[in-house]
């Protein structure tokens, strides 16, 4: 077991914006568990596995294949595998979520 604090953990620069890594398997794990930053757009991609963000703050607009939602904190986006997807920022303030993927 280990007790961690965010602010101590370095950030990751990222194409669209930086990101922390919390866990992983590394720690043993069987999950990445991510606090992510958005400060423009995460390009619509996919991945073989299911992903889920928790917003925390700001706003934006989910990009799922043919459609798009809007978004704000206390939003739980589900989103399975093999789904392309992105995340475009649309207020004032970079969009900041948790994302958890398998590990």
């Amino acid at each position: 077991m280990s007790v961690k604090r965010i602010d101590e953990i370095e950030w990751e620069k990222t194409d669209y914006g930086k990101r922390k890594t919390l866990a992983n398997m590394e720690l043993g794990i069987p999950a990445i568990v991510r606090y992510v930053v958005i400060e423009g757009t995460v390009d619509p991609h996919s991945h073989p596995h299911g992903e889920i963000i928790v917003v925390l703050k700001g706003e934006g607009k989910v990009i799922f294949e043919g459609w798009e939602k809007e978004i704000k904190p206390g939003d739980i986006i589900l989103i399975p595998p093999n789904t392309k997807q992105g995340i475009k920022k649309t207020g004032k303030e970079d969009v900041e979520a948790i994302a958890i993927l398998p590990g």
